[in-house]
């Protein structure tokens, strides 16, 4: 019986399950596009564009029932509040890109009264984030790079400013240190060295302009994927940074603009719809299945839970993953996950795991249909390794997957209860 169980786990895991978006719930922000998503916890943060000045910048949405999504708060200022990119921060701040006003700070201890405690000024276009430690990277169309120190929210500091004619129109930003990514609005792919914050050098850029605007930026390992607006997604390999070469186009029949990366995954909010694509070749990357019922804007991915927004909503899809994604070597990883054990089990394992930083932790069990079974941890960790107890003796014999997820990094494992 054994065998024909493990026969059946193997030529699953080679065949796959059936993948599919999965609208879970939908909630209407009239007079708002939303261009900025991240998820902490619990909450989604989100930010827009308002069509006028009696909306909120930033909302704040309890999503611990992902059925049934309520706004809990909501933050502004007296600036512009044109919302383009929020980051939320383990200290609990956010960050957010507010076009015209440059970049606002917003302490969102607790998450139902966000208080507004800085604004750094740019006045030229502030489009894109990227936090790497207290390094925060921005994106300015027709201002360039701006690097900001922001170990102190309350008094966010310039390091740098990085200009050059070529590249001035920059609408996205991606750092994988010691190199920043950018993509710029007349089509230019480039690469910084910022190694020396204070001094960042132009490695390559790639020397033509296009009709497309690059709207956002995602680099995995030496791949690097730039949503090129009415072109689709571009694929580049970076095994020499100072030279990426462009492999391959991902042509998704709509307008791309933000991205996310999961597992081997690309989710694309491209207008018209949200697109899901297989990249676990970048040489040939496969579609995979599409929701089409409203204009998307950004997509963030967490837990399995798709977060899209738009023109005048918000909404959370399910996503049922083929298979069990294959982490390479290649992109770097907060955690290491260990095999349960024992495995096959009878009732109780053991599942462990080690964290090289500090980072909100969820590992979740999941049944054969991709259903939550149960949620074994959800918080804030310390580095360090963890062994974490399950008793499924209230589960039917079967095959289960467990999930961990630190961060924007996640590995899912396979494991089988017989009684």
């Amino acid at each position: 019986m054994l065998k024909r169980i493990l026969t059946f786990i193997f030529a699953l895991s080679a065949v796959g399950l059936c993948q599919q978006l999965e609208l879970l719930s939908s909630v209407e922000l009239p007079d708002s596009y939303v261009w900025g998503i991240d998820i902490k916890g619990n909450y989604a943060f989100l930010v827009s564009k308002n069509f006028y000045d009696d909306q909120p910048i930033l909302r704040v949405f309890d999503i611990s029932n992902p059925y049934s999504p309520y706004q809990i708060g909501t933050g502004d200022t007296t600036a512009y509040d044109r919302g383009e990119d929020i980051i939320i921060e383990k200290r609990g701040y956010a960050y957010i890109a507010d076009n015209w006003s440059g970049l606002q700070i917003f302490n969102v201890v607790p998450p139902a009264n966000p208080q507004p405690i800085a604004i750094f000024p740019t006045f030229q276009n502030a489009h894109s984030l990227f936090l790497d430690g207290n390094l925060l990277y921005m994106a300015n169309c027709s201002s360039g790079l701006y690097i900001l120190d922001v170990s102190d929210p309350y008094e966010p500091t310039m390091i740098s400013q990085f200009r050059a004619g070529e590249i001035l129109d920059l609408e996205a930003v991606y750092v994988v240190y010691p190199y920043a990514y950018l993509g710029s609005l007349n089509g230019i792919f480039a690469v910084l060295d910022v190694a020396d914050p204070y001094n960042p050098v132009l490695l390559n850029f790639n020397g033509e302009y296009i009709n497309y605007a690059f709207c956002d930026v995602i680099v995995d390992g030496n791949y690097a994927y730039a949503s090129e607006d009415y072109g689709g997604v571009g694929v580049f390999d970076l095994s020499d940074p100072a030279g990426p070469r462009s492999i391959a186009t991902i042509n998704d029949n709509g307008l791309s603009f933000k991205m996310f990366k999961y597992d081997n995954y690309l989710f694309v909010a491209s207008g018209p719809f949200l697109n899901v694509f297989d990249i676990s070749d970048p040489y040939s990357p496969e579609f995979v299945t599409r929701a089409s019922d409203s204009y998307y804007c950004e997509v963030h991915v967490d837990a399995g839970k798709i977060y899209a927004g738009g023109d005048n909503h918000f909404k959370i899809y399910s996503f049922s993953i083929t298979g069990i994604p294959d982490r390479g070597d290649s992109q770097a990883r907060e955690f290491e996950i260990i095999s349960n054990y024992p495995n096959p089990f009878n009732n109780k394992t053991t599942i462990s795991y080690r964290l090289s930083d500090d980072n909100f932790v969820r590992l979740t069990v999941y049944d054969l249909l991709g259903r939550e079974a149960v949620q074994l941890v959800n918080k804030y960790q310390v580095p360090g390794e963890y062994s974490v107890p399950f008793d499924a003796g209230e589960l039917a014999s079967g095959i289960y997957f467990y999930k961990l997820q630190a961060g924007e990094f996640s590995e899912m494992r396979k494991m089988l209860l017989l009684k």
